[in-house]
């Protein structure tokens, strides 16, 4: 007997598909680089002052360059590969997150809930916008992104 998922055919458009039976289990390789991406916060700050400002404060510049590119990448890729591409969040998430912080760059981890907070709100405006109609959670974030990505245009200033 087959599943319904053996019955399914691939998306169409793959950057707007879906979370079909997810479960909190998909995303367990990445559990322990969340807990070490966390612990990366004085090698995230620090090299924002400058690298010799960070040098002085003891942090090892180039190796904590690596380490956070690496952790990025792996999160980056395990999401990705679990929940498909979604259109905006990434764009989106560290301007909502900056704003709700009042600093001058966008805390990691406010900015984590605030993406996790946007694709939590398109997946369930997908699955109850149209009664009987289960939009993919990309065209929700593109339709709410769009309008993002055309008023930052709008609003950046020409090079002088």
């Amino acid at each position: 007997m087959k599943t319904h998922d053996q019955h399914r055919t691939p998306h169409p458009y793959p950057a707007t598909r879906h979370f079909p039976n997810r479960t909190p289990g998909n995303g367990t390789p990445a559990r322990p680089l969340w807990r070490a991406a966390l612990l990366l916060g004085r090698w995230t700050r620090a090299p924002q002052l400058g690298d010799e400002v960070a040098t002085v404060l003891g942090t090892p510049v180039r190796r904590a360059r690596l380490v956070r590119l690496l952790t990025g990448v792996v999160l980056v890729a395990s999401g990705t590969s679990a929940a498909g591409p979604v259109a905006f969040v990434a764009l989106a998430a560290p301007r909502i997150a900056r704003r709700l912080a009042r600093t001058a760059w966008p805390p990691p981890l406010v900015s984590a809930l605030a993406g996790s907070f946007l694709v939590l709100a398109s997946d369930l405006a997908a699955r109850r916008l149209i009664p009987d109609v289960e939009l993919p959670v990309g065209v929700v974030t593109g339709v709410l992104g769009a309008p993002l990505l055309l008023w930052l245009l709008a609003r950046s200033r020409p090079p002088r």
